[in-house]
């Protein structure tokens, strides 16, 4: 009886405990799929053109209140269990040289995303309409470009707290596998951005997988947050227009 709840003790330590309710996850998630079927719809009704007759600006905008929204209430799910944002980005103490440190893995590990995603440009061939709803995406002029940059910062820094931190935390908690973790928030990652088409969804997928092995490697949501941001910032400003 004693080795039993010996046993049963260790269990419990080595189970990860929910960031949140149950119920809150479900809710998130229900969301997320609202959003990616709406996107779908929209889509659909017009020939694959994401931006819509209001322009760049209003999308960009809408998008990053959705994520600031989304950002709010995963605030609200995590304060139920004694967490916080600041906990699921990274529970460390920050000095400078665990920044260095994340910088350095950062830039590496944009790097090796440049060069494998160039590889995957020339495997996956998205079809027209798919590569062009993505280049209408993408701002245009100086004035687009420039909210561009707040556009990424914001959304992608939420991204990374909602899939890589709240997602995947609940995830390896209610699976009890960090590995099936890694795998879901991937693929809720990717149906986030179902409405651009199979080639692009893959490619996502990937981006999940890789941002969330540096997240469990280094226990830390930084890295990963510098990476996407860098991305998106990239992907923005180097296209030409």
């Amino acid at each position: 009886m004693t080795h039993l709840s010996v046993s049963e003790s260790k269990q419990a330590v080595a189970a990860p405990a929910p960031v949140a309710p149950v119920l809150h996850t479900t809710v998130v998630l229900l969301t997320l799929g609202v959003l990616a079927a709406g996107a779908v719809l929209r889509g659909q009704g017009s020939s694959h053109d994401l931006v819509g007759p209001a322009g760049r600006l209003p999308l960009y905008a809408s998008i990053l209140a959705m994520q600031f929204l989304l950002l709010w209430f995963v605030g609200r799910g995590l304060r139920r269990r004694d967490y916080s944002v600041r906990t699921l980005i990274d529970s460390s103490p920050w000095t400078v040289k665990r920044w260095v440190r994340y910088l350095v893995i950062a830039v590496v590990g944009w790097i090796l995303w440049m060069i494998a995603g160039a590889g995957l440009g020339a495997f996956l061939r998205p079809t027209a309409a798919e590569l062009n709803a993505v280049l209408q995406f993408l701002p245009h002029g100086g004035i687009e470009k420039l909210c561009w940059v707040g556009f990424s910062v914001g959304t992608n820094f939420c991204e990374e707290v909602l899939y890589r931190g709240y997602l995947m935390k609940q995830f390896a908690a209610l699976t009890g596998s960090p590995a099936m973790a890694l795998l879901l928030q991937a693929g809720v990652f990717a149906l986030g951005h179902v409405s651009l088409g199979p080639a692009f969804m893959l490619s996502v997928t990937l981006l999940g997988l890789w941002l969330g092995i540096l997240t469990l490697w280094q226990r830390s949501l930084v890295p990963a947050i510098i990476i996407h941001i860098a991305i998106s910032v990239f992907g923005g400003l180097a296209v030409p227009q």
